[in-house]
């Protein structure tokens, strides 16, 4: 990456340096870590750069050994795709990285133009590329690193890795030939290599949905996203979501034509999609109250059925 316009003012005493950093109305090329290059209306950095000797494990400093530490302060980074304030730190001898960020709200339509595609994997990348398609809001994210990167992602426990992102009113297609999920409010948890998300509310065709969470659990190739949810609506909903689904000439057909459900009704459901390909499986259980169930094949109607 690279600044098409950038000030610095460097200065320097034995073992201390000071940099500061000032860049206005100018462009990051993003050269492939994102998607497109960025407009940035103010870019301030202050960064320090001093040695120190180590402490051994009991707190006494290393004798003949001197770290260098770079250190960032007064940090503002202000484009037309985000904002952040980030804090950093890095032992430039170790490799040891600390990173905070605090992201200000933004516009979720065209957030997936800032994924990291070498960090998330390919088929992570273009999932949450595809998924995240239309209106929202992220209220507010945070991020924070700290590990050496070329550790990532940490499965030696060595460093963390955590994101935390909130978003309101949201689209989310999670499935190519299913409905999307409306009227989203989700909270997404990055950690290391794995994604967990969870949403109290959200409508998915007609039918009221609470109680959501899904998982990624590792961003692997082959790796599957899990939901699970709660909905509440009608047997008419029920139904035309399934109609609405990609197991439409299966439970779909079945609930059309066979077996018709009327009247309220909830549903626990469970969907397993893999990041790669469009093989949905989909189970759940629909909890009936009094519903009249019509069998179209031998002309029955069952009143209150409950089950």
């Amino acid at each position: 990456p690279g600044l098409s316009s950038l000030d610095v003012d460097f200065y320097w005493y034995k073992n201390n340096g000071a940099i500061y950093l000032n860049s206005e109305n100018s462009v990051l090329s993003s050269e492939g870590v994102i998607k497109k290059d960025l407009q940035i209306n103010s870019l301030n950095a202050d960064f320090y750069v001093y040695s120190q000797s180590p402490y051994s494990e009991g707190k006494q400093k290393a004798q003949g050994v001197e770290e260098w530490i770079i250190k960032g302060e007064n940090m503002l980074f202000d484009s037309d795709g985000i904002t952040l304030k980030p804090q950093f730190k890095l032992n430039a001898t170790s490799g040891l990285m600390s990173i905070y960020a605090d992201i200000s709200p933004m516009a979720l339509k065209g957030v997936s133009d800032l994924f990291p595609s070498f960090g998330m994997g390919k088929n992570t990348y273009n999932y949450l590329t595809r998924a995240f398609y239309g209106d929202g809001i992220i209220e507010s994210a945070r991020i924070l690193w700290h590990g050496k990167p070329t550790a990532f992602p940490f499965e030696d426990n060595s460093g963390i890795f955590q994101a935390f992102v909130n978003i309101k009113d949201a689209d989310f297609l999670f499935a190519p030939n299913w409905p999307a999920l409306n009227e989203l409010d989700l909270s997404l948890y990055f950690v290391n290599n794995a994604l967990v998300m969870e949403s109290p509310t959200a409508k998915l065709g007609e039918m009221q949905i609470s109680n959501m969470s899904a998982s990624i659990p590792s961003f692997k190739p082959s790796e599957r996203l899990l939901i699970y949810a709660n909905g509440t609506g009608t047997g008419e909903a029920l139904t035309q979501l399934m109609m609405d689904s990609s197991i439409k000439r299966s439970l779909g057909k079945i609930l059309d034509k066979d077996v018709q459900v009327s009247g309220p009704l909830s549903a626990d459901i469970k969907l397993d999609i893999p990041l790669k390909g469009k093989d949905v499986i989909a189970s759940g259980t629909a909890h009936l109250s009094n519903n009249p169930v019509y069998i179209t094949s031998t002309d029955m109607l069952f009143d209150n059925a409950s089950g």
